[in-house]
């Protein structure tokens, strides 16, 4: 994929995962710099039950043209 659709950059961009870490902006990105799985990190970041050990997801903003459509 071209380098400028990575990230928030994508159209589809979804959020970042925040893990003790650091801020990604994919589960790929925060599994390479945390030493584990995409899908561990997905789950980690999404499922709540890890937020008091640093692990978290934050959703990216709505934009505006979608906000007053809905």
């Amino acid at each position: 994929m071209a380098e400028a659709k990575l990230g928030e950059a994508h159209p589809k961009f979804k959020g970042w995962y925040i893990t003790p870490a650091g801020r990604y902006p994919s589960a790929r990105a925060g599994a390479e710099a945390n030493g584990t799985y995409p899908k561990q990190v997905d789950r980690w970041c999404k499922g709540g039950k890890m937020k008091a050990r640093g692990w978290d997801f934050e959703p990216a903003q709505q934009a505006p043209a979608m906000a007053q459509a809905a």
